[in-house]
């Protein structure tokens, strides 16, 4: 019996639960659920959400209120239509609801919220002039202390929030947004949330004070602490929002391992270039920035909807002071700041000068739930552009290379995504002193600033020392007073100077310059430069010292210099078009010379060199290539004109001619005794082209001269020169090999040479005229220009037509022997012959050979329609004598035993002494008597 009556108590139970339960949808209250609901979100925002959705009650796992698709609209002239929407809301109301009239709500959960947030082109915020409010209902119990919200817990998950200014058309974005609030009851309540901002994951958790009494209130007390990787944010104090304000009262602490990363993050167009989910690796810059630890401590408060640090304290590796910040919820920012110390330097190696990189297009800016588009088509922009801020910054002292930048007050302002620099002002070494005004950009390349430059002081070298000299110093000791003024432009990848105009001293620049950072800076200029003293260059720039150690000291001297050493130094490229007018060179004025310089990786070049030197139109390109254990230089000269005795002095006028050397009785005296000094050879590697249409060195002319070759080191070559020398057709090559016995090698082919020509250094050909053709190859070898020509080798062709013979006349003494009875007469006659005319050999050739100096010749043909000669002797060359004849067979008075006649050269090569052999003569003349007496007496 007892059995049974529990059964049936069961039984009656389990009906009256089933009653219960599936009676719960129609005892919730939905309607005042969900009011309850937006009343509340009112309440908090003073904004109005809508409802455009089905709202159901759900029983499974408990009866709760779902509220499908809510919006909040967005202000008119807004770029999106919903300052707010709401994808799903599930209201989880309190089991007294059930049986009360009062609808209280245990929990809240939200999920795919998407929040737009704008600055109109009014200058107002969207949520400012968004949907008109309206009185709150009077069904909402959430302001009474035991009902509504109390002990209410909210989660949202999914979220999405951007901000877009509308002028500047600038955005910024937040991910993944995630909120837990647990409400405690009367006194705290518990908060953790996250979000991602440019692939930084962000964590807050803490204590605030009760949601209920918050949302009635409009404030509740805070303590909360935020993390992103090694970087913290914590925060004492209270926070208020009350009629669309914002209030704030406590303190504030932000400490980091390196400011520069966060910096870059605020201001970069994209994700940093950590982006992941290792928050420790996103906080770690990468080892080639420098870190930047700071600790930030100040008091925070709010002032006519401002909020206020009024006590800022700055204490990092690069940066000591304090500051008064003051932000106003339309994001204006008014810093004024005294700045004790900042290390410049190490700021420039941190992560907040990193490149930015290009903005992401249309397709690329979308955020990462599926079907959420940014809904604008262009890059994001980084806080800069929507920040309006007015900075008064003072520096005590900026330390950047070592030297110390004092006084430094910088004023600017920041609107419509420009950046206005009224005056930054810096007081540098030197009594130097920098003042700067002109707009900063936000855009696909990062930050640039545009505006004038102005610098000036009282000592250059001074003021340059703040400047990176790559390991060498700059040499600009000398310099004292300059004015330095142009239109500047500076970004991440480059620095330009436009219409720039300087005076350092007496020098004056005009032109512009082009800096583009990378893995090697890269220099562009342009430049017109007046007023330079080359001399004082030469001298500072050890140039001076590098001629003398190729040209004047001894053999084993080493190349070096401060040219040399700053090229081999240099870590940035340059290319800049010179144009010198009015410079001082070897203390004569000059007039103008232009070329492009480049340099970079060890080399420097001259190209299109235009100029006038002493009177010599010169163009051309030199390059100097010092990454080998030999400098390497290539020269490429042309000039219309070009003389040794001017372009070699220092005022471009010949030097004064000196008195003859004394005669002297001296075989040897012709050939120098100073050593050779071709040390030089062993010092670079050279190419060389030079090409002159008028040349002249001394007594020697040339034109269309064209001279090319190579100096590896060991031995100069010249691979060819052709010209016009002398009157002669001139080709050949030659080399010289330097080391302790100096060696010449020289094949050269001469044409049409005139003996006329050759009268100033051989007298002895005076009265020869005619056309000449030699082939030279000779070598030699010595430590002097005497032993030179003591050891020359080789040989020489000479072939010749119609040579005339002045002084010479063969047929005048044909004729005189015609005529001559005794033999006595016919050295007179032949004496009296002679300088009476000319004669005229139609050819001439032969082959001399050269042994140590001395030139010998068996047979040297001569060819005259009187006479057939042949000139055999020697030349010596080292002591200057010579002993040669040419004996002349008359072919006329006998073609089958033609008489002969010679005439000897012996003695100085100058001045030999000729005599004349008429043996054979007097024969002929003795036969020819002995003949006709023999005619005339014979018959008898």
């Amino acid at each position: 019996m007892v059995k049974k009556v529990i059964i049936g108590v069961l039984l009656i139970l389990l009906v009256l639960m089933l009653s219960i339960y599936f009676s719960m949808p129609f005892l919730v209250d939905k309607e005042a659920i969900s009011n309850e609901f937006t009343s509340g979100f009112k309440m908090a925002t003073g904004l109005d959400i809508e409802i455009s959705g089905d709202v159901v009650v759900k029983t499974f796992p408990a009866p709760h209120v779902v509220i499908n698709s809510l919006y909040v609209h967005n202000a008119p002239g807004g770029l999106s239509s919903f300052l707010l929407s709401i994808k799903l809301v599930e209201l989880w109301p309190t089991y007294t609801s059930f049986f009360s009239k009062q609808a209280k709500i245990a929990s809240i959960r939200i999920n795919d919220v998407d929040i737009e947030l704008e600055r109109l082109k009014s200058g107002h915020m969207n949520w400012e002039d968004s949907t008109v409010q309206t009185s709150v209902p009077a069904s909402f119990s959430g302001l009474s202390g035991d009902s509504g919200l109390a002990g209410t817990a909210i989660t949202l998950t999914n979220g999405y929030l951007r901000y877009v200014d509308e002028e500047t058309n600038a955005s910024s974005e937040y991910k993944d947004i995630a909120v837990d609030v647990f409400s405690g009851g009367e006194s705290e309540s518990v908060m953790k949330a996250g979000f991602r901002f440019k692939d930084r994951n962000i964590t807050a958790s803490g204590k605030i004070g009760n949601l209920q009494q918050a949302i009635s209130a409009g404030e509740m007390p805070a303590n909360l602490n935020i993390v992103s990787g090694k970087s913290a944010l914590t925060y004492a104090g209270s926070i208020g929002y009350k009629n669309k304000k914002l209030s704030v009262s406590g303190k504030a602490k932000f400490e980091t391992d390196d400011i520069g990363s966060w910096i870059s993050t605020v201001l970069s167009n994209n994700a940093t270039e950590n982006a992941g989910t290792n928050d420790d690796a996103q906080e770690q810059p990468t080892s080639k920035y420098k870190l930047l630890p700071l600790l930030a401590t100040s008091s925070i408060t709010t002032e006519n909807g401002k909020i206020i640090f009024p006590d800022l304290a700055l204490d990092g590796a690069i940066i000591k002071g304090g500051a008064h910040v003051e932000i106003s919820p339309a994001d204006d920012v008014s810093i004024k700041a005294l700045i004790n110390t900042l290390d410049l330097e190490s700021l420039f190696d941190s992560k907040f000068f990193a490149e930015s990189g290009e903005g992401r297009g249309a397709d690329q800016n979308k955020n990462d739930h599926t079907g959420r588009d940014s809904g604008i088509g262009t890059a994001q922009k980084s806080a800069i552009s929507f920040l309006n801020l007015s900075a008064d910054l003072t520096f005590g002292d900026a330390l950047y290379n070592g030297q110390h930048i004092k006084d430094s007050h910088i004023q600017l302002d920041t609107a419509g995504g420009e950046m206005t620099i009224s005056q930054a002002a810096f007081t540098l070494p030197g009594d130097g002193r920098l003042v700067f005004a002109g707009i900063g950009k936000q855009g696909f390349q990062g930050f640039t600033l545009e505006g004038e430059v102005d610098a000036s002081g009282a000592d250059f070298a001074e003021t340059v020392k703040v400047l990176k000299a790559n390991g060498a110093a700059i040499p600009v000791q000398d310099f004292k007073r300059y004015r330095i003024k142009a239109n500047a432009a500076l970004s991440a990848k480059e620095l330009r100077l436009s219409e720039l105009t300087a005076r350092i001293e007496n020098m004056a620049f005009v032109g512009g310059i082009i800096a583009t950072f990378g893995d090697r800076i890269k220099l562009d200029a342009a430049m017109r430069i007046g007023g330079v003293n080359l001399d004082h260059f030469i001298q500072i720039w050890g140039i001076q010292e590098w001629r003398t150690s190729l040209f004047d000291v001894a053999p084993d001297a080493k190349y070096d210099s401060f040219l040399a050493r700053w090229l081999r130094r240099l870590d940035y490229d340059a290319v800049m078009n010179i144009s010198f007018e009015q410079f001082l060179l070897n203390g004569t004025q000059r007039e103008k010379a232009e070329f492009r310089l480049t340099t970079g990786n060890g080399k420097a070049s001259l190209d299109n060199i235009k100029t006038t030197y002493n009177g010599t139109q010169l163009t051309g390109n030199f390059t100097l290539d010092l990454n080998n254990t030999l400098p390497k230089m290539d020269i490429n000269v042309v000039a219309d004109t070009f003389d040794t005795a001017t372009f070699f002095t220092a005022d471009g006028k010949p030097e004064p001619s000196s008195t003859p050397p004394q005669a002297t009785t001296q075989k040897t005296s012709r050939w120098s005794h100073q050593p050779f000094d071709f040390h030089w050879l062993e010092l670079m590697n050279l190419t060389f082209h030079f090409k002159f249409g008028q040349y002249r060195q001394g007594l020697v002319t040339a034109q269309d001269l064209d001279v090319q070759g190579t100096d590896d080191g060991r031995i100069l070559t010249v691979e060819s020169f052709t010209g016009k020398i002398l009157g002669a057709q001139v080709v050949g090559k030659a080399s010289i090999r330097g080391g302790k016995i100096p060696s010449v090698n020289l094949a050269t082919n001469i044409v049409s040479l005139d003996p006329d020509q050759l009268l100033p250094f051989l007298p002895v050909l005076e009265g020869l005229t005619g056309k000449f053709s030699l082939s030279l190859r000779l070598d030699a070898s010595g430590i002097d220009m005497f032993s030179w020509i003591s050891s020359l080798e080789g040989s020489v062709g000479v072939g010749g037509e119609h040579i005339n013979v002045r002084g010479f006349n063969i047929a005048a003494v044909i004729h005189a022997i015609s005529y001559v009875r005794t033999v006595a007469d016919i050295l007179n006659v032949v004496k009296r012959a002679f300088p009476g005319g000319d004669s005229m050999f139609t050819s001439a050739e032969g082959q001399w050979t050269v042994a140590n100096g001395v030139c010998k010749t068996a047979n040297l043909q001569l060819v005259n329609e009187d006479a057939n000669g042949s000139l055999s002797g020697q030349v010596d060359l080292p002591n200057w004598q010579m002993q040669t004849a040419i004996n002349l067979s008359l072919k006329t008075l006998d073609s089958a035993h033609p008489p002969s006649m010679s005439v000897t050269f012996n003695g100085d090569i100058d001045r030999p002494d000729i005599a004349l052999d008429t043996r054979s003569l007097e024969q002929y003349v003795t036969n020819k008597t002995s003949q006709r007496m023999l005619q005339e007496y014979g018959t008898h």
